[in-house]
């Protein structure tokens, strides 16, 4: 028994390098043995072969038929061989063994198989080390066990070779046409053996350094769905397939290849690759998914939006004749507050919902963040954020929705990452990058981070650390996707259990450097000294007819309301009115038939439109009818106020 220690750690190295050298052998003789299998061209391959699979660097396989010369290289330090014919034929002087050299043309080893043929040189297989190391152990005669097994198969593939071009034919000529196919194409047995792929099945499989053939293809694709075994029917089906770093979708055809007597004896797979289309299919779905959102909440905001109305507007008008009630006062504050915050969540909802049919425009970035996270802040219970919006020159022209998708795909990411529990941080600054003005949007969470090769994969599409999700992946990908359309680019920091930073670059617009928004306060004007001013409100809420007679008492006006369009227009033929508040959403006859009817009828009276949902196009729709005045609700006594004020004196 071995008691030294050193002894015993020096044998079981020894064992562990027989044992490494017993597979790259074996490995170098089962990738020969695929090459003549298939009837390719060995000198493509052999060389590249007895590289990877030997302790040189170089190899230059050389055959000679009768007075031409093919030849086969590769290297790990060039592109072209650097030894002739003349100098291997010097150096092997017509002998029919192996011989080493050392120290020629650069090579500190250079070994030199002939291959023979009835004691005939044929060929050479030379191999070269550059640099040979103190300890370096390459085993000539393992070299020269695998270079005669090797010139063993050739032998065999050139008789097969021969044999072919004597029959006319090849034995299996659809694996021939195989080669010019568009398309990854594999053939396998009635047992699902792979008996076949061409090239581009190849590189799909990444079948570099062993051969697939003989493997169940379902040892592949998971799932796949071959039928009866002796069906002659073509099949169509879809799979998931996934390599190291990405994840495929391929559609699948199946189709049955028969002999002389009609019996199927293999079967074709053609995959072609759909996963750009299946993305695409998703963002459908997803625009889809968001107009049906967006009709829903156009028919909840406009009840909500009314009953909003009613509580914020007597709120508001209850607390200024209340001023002499502390307690009271403060109580209707209160209930002002809570209305308003739910009248803001809601317009925050419908934006949302409507911006993906909004066409490119100007926009302010931080509103966008503001918006995003009064959105998610329900769902952000257990996590503190952070902001920081000190960026200038942040008008974007563009379509905001995308933007709020951006971000509300970040928030989200960071919500899981946190587990619904911690710190997020979200802040804008300015930076310049090679001479360019970008914004710098950073968000960061608290959460378990991201490892290493997690992180090279996180924009592909399909890609995902969430295995039980059905649908891939495909948030980042978009974001990544959003972010350059823009002329941006998106960064990201993260360590495995701390936390995780996205930095998103996008270029500054300088169109809008100086751009200020002016908002014009109404100039109040003298109402003692004007008339009684008659207003028509058209709306199907009676309380906000009676909420505009208080009101307007304050300004002198006189106030008469409809709850519905046909009524409206037979006040308006009958009577002369200065201003119409006009809502939009009414059952039968809707607002803007109304305005046009009264166009139509030739009255050129001042409207101001109601409402509490409006798309952009809507809204130009009924500016083309003179409209420039708008409330939006709900609204507030004071916001009453500024409209008609600013309708009837000014």
């Amino acid at each position: 028994m071995i008691r030294d220690k050193n002894k015993i750690s020096e044998v079981l190295q020894s064992q562990w390098d027989r044992y490494e050298g017993f597979l790259n052998h074996y490995s170098a003789l089962v990738r020969m043995l695929g090459i003549v299998d298939e009837m390719k061209d060995p000198l493509s391959d052999i060389p590249k072969i007895l590289v990877e699979e030997t302790g040189f660097d170089t190899c230059y396989y050389i055959y000679l038929q009768g007075n031409s010369i093919t030849e086969g290289f590769f290297s790990l330090f060039r592109e072209r061989p650097d030894i002739d014919i003349d100098i291997i034929k010097k150096l092997n002087n017509n002998s029919l063994f192996t011989s080493v050299h050392n120290n020629i043309n650069g090579y500190s080893r250079l070994y030199i198989y002939p291959q023979t043929d009835r004691n005939k040189i044929k060929g050479f297989i030379v191999l070269g080390k550059r640099y040979v190391k103190e300890g370096d152990n390459i085993s000539i005669k393992e070299i020269d066990l695998i270079c005669n097994f090797y010139n063993k198969l050739h032998k065999v593939f050139l008789s097969r070779v021969s044999e072919t071009e004597s029959d006319g034919d090849l034995l299996f000529p659809e694996f021939s046409l195989s080669s010019h196919f568009p398309y990854p194409l594999i053939f396998v047995d009635n047992q699902g053996k792979i008996v076949h792929l061409n090239e581009k099945a190849r590189h799909l499989l990444h079948v570099d350094r062993y051969p697939l053939i003989g493997v169940d293809i379902k040892d592949i694709f998971t799932g796949i769905d071959f039928g009866n075994s002796v069906e002659q029917q073509s099949k169509t089906q879809e799979l998931q397939f996934k390599t190291e770093d990405r994840h495929f979708v391929y559609e699948i055809d199946i189709y049955p290849v028969t002999n002389n007597t009609g019996d199927v004896v293999y079967r074709g797979i053609i995959l072609r690759d759909v996963t750009e289309l299946k993305l695409m299919h998703e963002a459908s779905l997803f625009r889809e998914k968001l107009e049906t959102l967006g009709m829903l909440a156009a028919g909840i905001a406009h009840d909500f939006n009314n009953m909003l109305t009613g509580i914020l507007g007597y709120a508001s008008m209850l607390k200024s004749s209340l001023k002499g009630n502390e307690r009271l006062f403060r109580y209707t504050e209160v209930i002002e507050r809570s209305a308003g915050r739910a009248a803001s969540l809601t317009k925050q909802l419908l934006n949302f919902a409507r911006k993906h049919e909004r066409p490119s425009s100007e926009f302010d970035l931080h509103i966008v963040i503001e918006d995003s996270l009064l959105l998610f802040c329900e769902s952000l219970k257990g996590i503190e954020i952070e902001k920081d919006l000190s960026a200038s020159n942040i008008i974007i022209e563009g379509d905001e929705s995308e933007f709020q998708h951006i971000f509300l795909n970040l928030f989200i990411n960071a919500k899981e990452a946190m587990d619904g529990k911690g710190l997020l941080r979200v802040s804008t600054r300015n930076q310049s990058i090679d001479g360019k003005n970008y914004i710098c949007i950073t968000v960061e969470d608290t959460g378990k981070g991201i490892d290493e090769a997690a992180k090279a994969n996180i924009f592909k599409p399909h890609f995902s650390t969430k295995g039980t999700r059905s649908n891939l992946g495909i948030g980042l990908y978009r974001v990544h996707k959003t972010i350059k359309k823009y002329g941006g680019f998106i960064e990201v920091e993260s360590e495995k259990d701390k936390g995780t930073r996205f930095y998103l670059y996008i270029p500054c617009n300088d169109n809008f450097k100086n751009q200020t928004v002016v908002i014009e306060n109404t100039k109040e004007g003298n109402r003692e000294s004007f008339n009684r001013k008659k207003i028509l409100v058209v709306d199907d809420e009676e309380f906000i007819g009676e909420m505009f007679a208080l009101i307007s008492e304050r300004i002198g006006a006189d106030v008469v309301y409809c709850n519905n369009g046909h009524d409206a227009l037979n006040h308006i033929r009958d009577n002369k009115f200065d201003c119409v508040v006009l809502d939009i959403i009414m059952p039968g006859m809707k607002g803007d038939e109304v305005l046009a009817r009264i166009r139509q009828m030739g009255i050129d009276v001042d409207v101001i439109v109601s409402s509490g949902y409006m798309s952009e196009d809507q809204r130009d729709r009924v500016k083309q009818f003179g409209v420039k005045y708008f409330l939006d609700k709900p609204f507030t006594d004071q916001k009453i106020l500024d409209s008609l004020e600013a309708v009837l004196f000014n």
